[in-house]
């Protein structure tokens, strides 16, 4: 994928006007990382940001489909998404469908659908576009969907208000790499905490509604902004924490000097945890009070997200 490279400089001085970029990791899509089960391994994209309903696979992967691949037929770098819809081999007469989908946030692999998909990261900005590229192989008119949506946590009524959206369907079969370019409709000018970005091959898929075979091919996604809104740009910064599964410490490493950041870590339902500053290219945090599951963590400089990954506390 092509990088829009500036010095400091003009990131500080004269960042005036944004045209379209990624601002989170690894919306490429180059990035993909090995998820172990029982009998073999998985691959999602990396970067801390995505999730796949690959994880039905830890069910029981004699019944349940790997619906989300990594695929070397993208529209540009060596990488894209290829998500599917499938059907689970339930014992009896009688198969559920199996809809891939990929999405930031993460899955509850114990949870049913559509409660099974805690969606959302978090996020700070006013997009105006969301785009990418995309291929359909729609089966008997079976829809895809393409959408993303700003969130605001609500105190007062203890949920999240939709700030904004941006949304695609499609049921015809698009066979060559396509943009998709979708405006955010915004209900509310309040800065937005989360963002919630979604791919699916069939756009019932969470009501058991769709056609097998239907596939939705993504790469390289991003967000513009407009003129005069600041946002500086994610650095190529890469991160890897270990030891995964960890108990009491996990250390951070990244490939680049941090003068002066900091490393956030959230649960599966985007809460924060913890955060400690971070200098330099290693730091150990204390995760001993985390409970045992799945966490990601962000390394921010400012509201500059800079890396992210994920990692698992073991029990103890």
């Amino acid at each position: 994928m092509r990088k829009l490279i500036l010095s400091l400089s003009i990131i500080f001085i004269n960042f005036t006007y944004l045209s379209s970029q990624t601002v989170l990791p690894n919306m490429n899509l180059e990035e993909w990382v090995m998820f172990p089960f029982s009998t073999g391994y998985y691959e999602e994209p990396g970067g801390g940001i995505w999730t796949t309903a690959n994880r039905a696979v830890l069910l029981n992967p004699n019944v349940f489909k790997i619906t989300t691949f990594k695929t070397e037929d993208a529209y540009e770098g060596n990488y894209a998404a290829r998500i599917v819809t499938d059907l689970a081999d339930l014992p009896g007469p009688s198969d559920i469908l199996q809809t891939g989908t990929l999405a930031t946030g993460y899955f509850d692999e114990l949870a049913l659908p559509p409660s099974n998909l805690k969606d959302g990261i978090p996020f700070y900005g006013h997009p105006y576009r969301f785009k990418g590229y995309f291929k359909y192989l729609s089966v008997n008119h079976d829809s895809c969907d393409v959408y993303s949506l700003l969130y605001k946590w609500n105190p007062s009524k203890k949920q999240r208000d939709t700030i904004a959206y941006a949304w695609k369907t499609d049921t015809v079969r698009i066979t060559e790499w396509t943009q998709f370019d979708i405006p955010y409709h915004y209900f509310s000018d309040e800065e937005p905490d989360t963002i919630s970005i979604i791919f699916a091959p069939s756009a019932a898929g969470d009501l058991f509604e769709g056609q097998v075979g239907s596939t939705l091919y993504i790469d390289d996604i991003s967000l513009e902004f407009e003129s005069g809104i600041e946002w500086k740009l994610m650095s190529e910064v890469v991160s890897k924490a270990y030891p995964n599964p960890a108990s009491d410490r996990l250390t951070i490493e990244v490939s680049d000097e941090i003068r002066q950041g900091r490393v956030v870590i959230y649960s599966v339902d985007g809460t924060e945890c913890t955060r400690q500053g971070f200098s330099g290219s290693k730091t150990i945090v204390d995760i001993a009070g985390l409970s045992p599951g799945y966490y990601q963590y962000q390394i921010i400089d400012n509201l500059t997200i800079l890396s992210g990954g994920s990692f698992i506390v073991a029990d103890r």
